[in-house]
């Protein structure tokens, strides 16, 4: 029971919160509409509006009484908190509800077991949670906190929202977000919010799914989002979201898709996403995607799709894409600009490889794609591809066919397609193909057809085109226009049939198994 003392001393505001308790009613100060109140303005709201701190903890530690039929509740609106609002390891047995209010110092829920929280489009300096234990909703929707959010080793079971929140935007240079070993049993939204500083959620245990859309962290040159070797039981959805600093993700785990559609990744001094040995069960959508910095996402598992459909990369001069070892079951890159290294050696592809009509440049004498050593269940489809460097795709294993119709390979005094000892159980197409710089396919082994019509190889003073012991069911040269350099079929072996056919070179119709041709112009 309180004191007659103490309940004397209540203000009008004070009193009404008192009665309302014990209903769990509001307490509803504001002025006109609530979305004309500006927070900002709140250290000038008058008496008719605040509330000490000190009277809503008496209440929530059990002074108040209960009334039968109710659930007891502070529960406030457009009321300014007066003090610092201290739980400290406090068992709370009623729900703390808080919208529209401004509070003059922060707030401490450490180590404080309670029911639902909601501090929704308030201001406040500090929110610490770090190890609460909540059994209900934790709802900061809306809402401005000065300095950090504290939730680390903290345990929901329930819900939680940050939409729209504004987290850091007083001391931008400390963590916003500090939830390391954050334990939630159900979802976390962080739809739209906006994060000036860290945000870690380092090996967090998430039910439900995460929701990062429309979210903006900014911590340049930094880490700025770091889960690593989180688990999410669902949903990592970070569809439109901007980061400027690293996101890490190393040895996270996402049971359901990732979504990173029309997402900005900028950190170009750096890694834009660290993400080795990251596990996605479902597909990873990284479509209309924008990064600046490396992709590195070496050795990870992705059950599904890789879709980076009409997305720009942007690393000049290092990898934008570091796939080395990683395991995916389709990989789609349509209409894709790579500023960089597009890396794939030693991974795994179950289905296909599709780059149609993308746009990759490394630079003079860099390689533009490595897949050496991959292993491709599936076709490379490489149509229409435009790459400025080197195509490498030597010793990889290939289950169906390459095509490369229509596309430009330019490395002009290197060599701008290398397919040396890859193993193609179909077809290689490459009609209407442009090289400018050599073709190399010494020691490959093609099942199918070599299909090489209407190419325009050009490799002037060097070999243009060589397959030295290369083996082929089935050879066609047609170029559009003669080879500008010499082509190498030295030691050929196991053709069926042989067809060149090119204006001003010696014609050859047979190569014996183990004979060396060389043709040079006639």
């Amino acid at each position: 029971m309180v004191g007659v003392a103490f309940r004397d001393d209540l203000n009008e505001p004070e009193r009404e919160l008192w009665d309302a308790f014990p209903r769990g009613a509001w307490v509803d100060r504001r002025e006109g509409d609530p979305a004309d109140d500006n927070l900002d303005r709140a250290r000038s709201w008058g008496p008719d509006r605040l509330i000490r701190a000190r009277v809503i903890r008496t209440l929530l530690l059990g002074a108040g009484a209960v009334q039968p039929g109710h659930t007891p509740a502070v529960r406030l609106r457009g009321i300014r908190v007066l003090g610092r609002l201290d739980l400290m390891g406090a068992t709370l047995g009623w729900p703390l509800v808080c919208e529209d209010c401004f509070f003059d110092a922060g707030v401490r829920l450490v180590e404080s077991t309670t029911k639902t929280v909601r501090f929704v489009d308030s201001r406040l300096p500090f929110l610490n949670c770090t190890r609460m234990r909540l059994n209900g909703i934790l709802n900061l929707g809306g809402c401005a906190i000065d300095g950090s959010l504290r939730l680390d080793q903290a345990k929901i079971d329930g819900q939680m929202t940050l939409h729209g929140a504004d987290i850091g935007l007083g001391s931008p240079e400390v963590e916003a977000v500090a939830a390391n070993g954050l334990a939630v049993d159900g979802g976390v939204e962080c739809s739209e919010l906006t994060a000036h500083g860290i945000v870690t959620m380092r090996a967090a245990r998430i039910t439900g799914s995460l929701d990062l859309s429309g979210a903006r962290i900014s911590c340049p040159g930094e880490r700025a989002l770091a889960a690593d070797y989180a688990e999410i039981g669902g949903r990592l959805d970070c569809r439109g979201m901007v980061v400027v600093g690293q996101t890490s993700l190393h040895n996270t785990r996402v049971a359901a898709n990732m979504v990173l559609s029309d997402a900005r990744l900028d950190n170009p001094a750096g890694q834009a996403l660290s993400a080795g040995g990251l596990t996605v069960d479902g597909g990873v959508f990284v479509n209309r995607f924008t990064a600046l910095g490396e992709i590195r996402m070496v050795g990870a598992r992705l059950g599904a799709n890789l879709t980076l459909n009409g997305s720009t990369l942007s690393n000049p001069g290092g990898t934008a894409i570091d796939l080395d070892r990683a395991a995916v079951q389709i990989c789609h890159g349509a209409d894709l600009t790579c500023q960089g290294r597009f890396s794939l050696a030693g991974a795994r592809i179950a289905s296909e490889l599709e780059l149609r009509d993308a746009r990759l440049d490394a630079g003079d004498g860099d390689i533009a794609l490595a897949a050496d050593g991959a292993v491709i269940d599936g076709a490379v489809v490489l149509t229409r591809v435009s790459a400025h460097g080197e195509v490498n795709m030597r010793t990889a294993r290939i289950g169906r066919s390459v095509l490369l119709v229509g596309a430009f390979l330019d490395n002009q005094g290197g060599v701008a397609c290398r397919m040396s000892g890859a193993d193609v159980a179909g077809d290689v197409v490459c009609n209407g193909l442009t090289v400018a710089g050599g073709m190399r396919l010494t020691g490959s082994r093609i099942g199918g057809r070599l299909s090489l019509d209407q190419v325009r190889l050009e490799n002037p003073g060097g070999t243009a085109l060589s397959a030295r012991g290369a083996q082929v069911a089935e050879l066609s040269l047609r170029p559009a226009a003669p080879v500008g350099g010499t082509v190498d079929l030295s030691h050929a072996e196991q053709w069926l049939s042989y067809l060149l056919i090119a204006s001003g070179w010696i014609l050859v119709t047979t190569v014996a198994a183990g004979a060396a041709r060389v043709l040079t112009r006639g």
